[in-house]
């Protein structure tokens, strides 16, 4: 039979648990009312359970739009779509010169930007009017891809009028001045001695081509000794005063060279005169559009650059690059 408490020890017995409760605070009297709660408990249980699936869930798979790094192998992606470093070496081994096999880095750079910007004029060509038949991702060197790019450029850069090519033929004009010339042969020999024997069969009446032809040592003498048609500035001045004085079929005497002996005859001479228009319109109106060409391709690179979303990966690359992708 249990002992009997009295009021006493009751109220006594109260007092320190309440003594205990303040001095552990809310959190002990939470957790005192939880023990005696059945509900809480289950309720904490679920809570745990929640808490548990959704780090496991978390853990097994990432966030849907955290991409994967993109392979050693990729140099580039455009919009998407890998461009990979051997697409470039193939690209080097079939433009860069055979013979310049140490490429430093900053020329390297400057190839993987040409490279890169006509794969972008490739992509803008495939997305315009005159590039409907081509892939998406066309091959930078094909003769289709080439024609669209060029028919682009083309539609954007109207040909030269009239008015344009005789402007630009009056910018010009001093490019287009000849001076006086004479047209010239020559007969080179070693030593004087065969010079003299060349000169004494001029005077006895043979032609200057067959003596050149016979006694000349120079690369033009089975021409005759040929030298083409020259002005003043192209000769030595020590006789060119000289040659320019001869009428047209005489010859000169014999001239002291440093690497032998020379005559000289002078078969036309040729005026100063001024190339005209008619002359130069064809070669005029080609050099324009060319540049204007250019200037659109330029132009068409810029829109490619803010319209398609390229990403270089200058890690990947086998050179330490320093382009303008960069």
């Amino acid at each position: 039979m249990a002992p009997k408490v009295t009021a006493a020890e009751t109220t006594a017995a109260e007092l320190t648990a309440a003594r205990g409760a303040i001095a552990r605070g809310p959190a002990a009297k939470r957790a005192n009312l939880a023990a005696h709660d059945p509900g809480s408990a289950r309720r904490r249980l679920l809570a745990t359970l929640v808490v548990l699936s959704l780090t496991t869930a978390g853990c097994s798979e990432p966030p849907s739009d955290i991409a994967e790094p993109p392979q050693e192998s990729v140099a580039a992606t455009l919009d998407g779509t890998s461009i990979l470093v051997a697409d470039f070496e193939d690209y080097l081994r079939r433009n860069a010169d055979p013979d310049s096999l140490d490429l430093n880095d900053a020329a390297l750079s400057r190839l993987l930007d040409q490279f890169l910007d006509k794969h972008l004029l490739a992509r803008l060509a495939a997305d315009s009017p005159s590039g409907a038949d081509l892939p998406v991702a066309p091959p930078i060197e094909s003769g289709a891809v080439e024609q669209a790019i060029r028919q682009l450029a083309l539609d954007a850069a109207p040909p030269p009028t009239d008015a344009d090519i005789e402007a630009a033929y009056r910018t010009r004009l001093a490019t287009f001045e000849q001076p006086e010339r004479v047209q010239l042969r020559q007969i080179l020999t070693y030593d004087r001695s065969t010079a003299e024997d060349a000169l004494a069969a001029l005077e006895a009446g043979e032609s200057f081509a067959d003596v050149a032809a016979r006694l000349s040592i120079g690369p033009r003498k089975d021409l005759g000794g040929d030298q083409g048609r020259l002005a003043r500035s192209d000769l030595p001045r020590r006789f060119a005063d000289e040659i320019f004085d001869m009428a047209p079929g005489t010859h000169s005497g014999i001239f002291r060279a440093d690497y032998g002996f020379q005559i000289f005859q002078v078969v036309e001479r040729l005026p100063a005169r001024v190339t005209p228009l008619a002359d130069v319109r064809d070669g005029l109106r080609a050099e324009l559009w060319r540049r204007r060409v250019d200037v659109q391709l330029a132009a068409l690179l810029a829109e490619a650059r803010e319209r398609y979303d390229l990403q270089l990966f200058p890690s990947h690359l086998p050179f330490a690059y320093r382009g303008s992708y960069a």
